[in-house]
């Protein structure tokens, strides 16, 4: 079966373990990570700030070598393409993408930025690589943790290729007010 159906029956990790250690043990418990929200539309701007969305360009291999085959503006990064061509210039397998432009934040706090991939990914904030996971593989969660200032314009720039079967590209983000790491910290403290 897949790993992505709901079976008839489940137990939480949670309910597995209260129930398997009994009521004279206190279960300490947080969420912890989130994986966090979309990163929306109007949080990026294009190259040189003018203009809302990514540039976008597609190239018909895994390497980002050669002209692109399509230049376009994308909104956000929130791709699933599954088994479709994310255009019918290029192939359902075998591509890779660039995005490019401004990330402007909110709120000033910290920030925890998730990159998920069905193959691989990379994320460089002003010319810094926060994520490098270029492998093929399903599709995985990348998390790095940021500080941010509001209305600052950070460079973005996202990587990835497409190697073979679905594809999926999206960045997400947890908002300072969304974190729950400190909570989790404490829950172990008191375990």
């Amino acid at each position: 079966g897949s790993p992505g159906l709901t079976p008839f029956y489940a137990i939480s990790p949670l309910s597995g373990i209260t129930r398997r250690v009994g009521p004279n043990v206190a279960v300490h418990y947080s969420r912890g990570m989130l994986v966090g929200s979309p990163v929306p539309a109007r949080a990026f701007t294009l190259p040189g700030g003018v203009g809302a969305g990514l540039r976008a360009e597609y190239f018909n291999n895994r390497t980002l070598s050669g002209p692109p085959a399509l230049i376009r503006t994308d909104a956000q990064i929130q791709d699933d393409w599954n088994t479709v061509s994310p255009d019918p210039s290029l192939p359902r397998t075998n591509f890779s993408a660039r995005w490019t432009g401004n990330l402007v934040a909110p709120v000033t706090g910290h920030y925890t930025l998730t990159l998920t991939a069905d193959d691989g990914c990379r994320l460089f904030l002003d010319g810094k690589q926060l994520i490098n996971h270029w492998i093929d593989g399903r599709e995985s969660p990348q998390s790095a943790e940021v500080d941010l200032v509001a209305g600052q314009s950070y460079a973005l720039r996202v990587e990835y290729y497409q190697a073979a079967r679905e594809a999926t590209a999206r960045l997400d983000w947890t908002l300072p007010s969304m974190s729950r790491f400190g909570e989790a910290v404490e829950a172990a403290r008191a375990s």
